[in-house]
């Protein structure tokens, strides 16, 4: 239940669309814990996947927007 009010909290204040990236990384940190907590082994292609989602997140967050060139008057 905590986690629900966190999460609300986070939509609340940064709004649902930055907030939404953040939920790629559950099998990220659910993979970190089950290696910590259960002994689960990583392969290759989960380390990966996880190094993958990480890059997007970062990237999305941290990156600069481009912007793009409006078409109205141009022939």
């Amino acid at each position: 239940m905590f986690s629900y009010i966190l999460w609300n909290q986070g939509v609340k204040r940064s709004g649902p669309a930055r907030t939404g990236i953040y939920q790629n990384l559950t099998p990220v940190w659910t993979g970190l814990f089950a290696w910590l907590m259960l002994g689960e082994s990583w392969s290759l292609a989960k380390f990966l996947g996880a190094i993958v989602v990480l890059a997007g997140v970062s990237l999305v967050r941290f990156g600069q927007p481009q912007r793009v060139k409006s078409l109205e008057g141009t022939q």
